[in-house]
């Protein structure tokens, strides 16, 4: 994958693990980064795709909002709250 740097798509995009960053506005680099990546070994390709799902698909997003909101919880003086 290979991105812009710009806030949000810098948060999912690790540089060297799932993509490249390129800086915003530099197409040379970005075209230059993109025939890179579509020469890439087909290991190194699956590589990244399972990173970007490990931390990514809907089911790890989902997992680690309920460990944010478990801690917090657990956290809270008051303990959880019922209405």
């Amino acid at each position: 994958m290979v991105a812009a740097r710009l806030e949000g798509i810098a948060d999912a995009v690790h540089d060297g693990r799932n993509g490249v960053l390129v800086e915003t506005r530099d197409t040379a680099g970005f075209a230059k980064r993109v025939l890179e990546a579509l020469e890439l070994p087909p290991e190194r390709r699956t590589a990244i795709r399972e990173y970007t799902l490990s931390h990514f698909s809907w089911q790890a997003m989902a997992d680690g909002y309920d460990r944010a909101i478990a801690e917090h919880l657990v956290r809270s003086p008051a303990g959880p709250q019922r209405r």
